[in-house]
């Protein structure tokens, strides 16, 4: 008997039906096959190479062999993060040329859109603003000077958090926002010793140099620099400050950054009274983010307080060398505002328009 019940359970209709299709009631029989189904929806093996998280890796790695070579050239900490910091700034001065330049040319096309603004007719205020702005638009792009490439220095952004990732880790503090993207911040919390960040042999070479010389110095002077598995980190440049000086000069330094310039401006940002609707589009951006700007310049730093002094006088140094390289920028293209208040449409006096309707 039981070779016989065997035998039928082996013979059964249900060994035989394709994949989907059983002999359970009628209202079952059109569930689809989940388990030929769920093959489709495979994942990614683990060791798939992701070729740009090596490339920023790669770029982080190469900004770190760059400060250690500054700083086995004879500078200190604090002049090699100076010198990383120079680099975004001289790539930001052909970029600061160009935007320059182009500012220059949409100033003197002032006339011209102030033309149609008097010629516009709309049933509302706010409807004329935004054909007048349709209009400066169109003539923008028919002489190559839109408004979005008065971004271009924006382009620099990637070298320069690049070089603020390398200084937290050469300083020790990892958890970056590269870090987050990348995936490296996990390597931190490994309890094996290894260390955090991957080092290349003229990394690694000049690190054993340095921590042959500061050990062989140490009995005599404490130098306030030691070298940790993976990291290099120095007294002065990798240590938090609490005191809040350093945060307070980046809050000083930001807050005079984004400064609006202009009186125009400055009534635009700091009334709270205007009506944003009745600017144009790009007026408007420019002030709703020279607010936040202001308000993350001051209010940001104080939040970052716990991290090393060398990533604050790496952005300190970044924004003057900034400001510096702009003004010798301008040495070559002239000052924007000087062309905007040369080119500045004023409107006609009382007894203009009585001439004008004359003729």
């Amino acid at each position: 008997m039981a070779s016989l019940r065997g035998a039928r359970h082996i013979s059964a209709p249900t060994w035989r039906l394709p994949a989907g299709c059983s002999t359970k009631p009628f209202h079952t029989c059109f569930r689809p096959g989940l388990a030929n189904n769920t093959q489709r929806f495979t994942q990614h093996k683990i060791g798939t190479r992701r070729l740009h998280i090596q490339t920023v890796e790669s770029c982080i790695q190469l900004a770190q062999d760059h400060m250690v070579s500054l700083h086995l050239a004879g500078l200190d900490w604090l002049t090699a993060i100076f010198g990383l910091a120079l680099i975004p700034a001289a790539l930001r001065v052909p970029l600061t040329i160009y935007s320059t330049r182009i500012s220059v040319r949409q100033s003197k096309l002032n006339p011209l859109v102030q033309a149609w603004n008097h010629t516009v007719r709309s049933p509302t205020r706010i409807q004329k603003v935004l054909d007048v702005a349709r209009e400066r638009k169109r003539i923008y792009r028919e002489r190559g000077v839109q408004e979005w490439k008065n971004l271009a220095p924006m382009l620099t952004i990637p070298f320069w958090l690049v070089n603020t990732e390398a200084i937290r880790r050469v300083c020790g503090a990892n958890g970056g926002l590269l870090s987050l993207i990348t995936g490296s911040y996990r390597e931190a919390t490994q309890s094996d010793g290894e260390g955090a960040a991957i080092i290349s042999d003229q990394t690694a070479a000049a690190l054993s140099a340095a921590s042959d010389g500061i050990q062989s110095a140490a009995t005599a002077l404490d130098t306030g620099v030691y070298y940790a598995p993976g990291e290099l980190l120095c007294d002065i440049a990798a240590r938090s400050d609490p005191l809040l000086l350093w945060p307070s000069l980046l809050a000083a330094t930001m807050v005079t950054s984004f400064w609006p310039q202009g009186n125009e401006m400055k009534r635009l940002v700091f009334g709270l009274s205007t009506d944003l609707k009745l600017l144009p589009p790009s007026t408007r951006w420019r002030v709703r983010l020279s607010r936040a700007a202001l308000l993350v310049g001051a209010v940001a730093p104080f939040t970052l307080c716990q991290l090393p002094v060398g990533l604050f006088w790496y952005w300190i140094s970044s924004f003057w060398a900034g400001h510096a390289l702009r003004w010798f920028a301008q040495l070559f293209t002239g000052s924007p505002e000087k062309a905007i208040r040369e080119n500045k449409v004023v409107p006609c006096r009382n007894f203009e328009p009585m001439f004008l309707k004359m003729k």
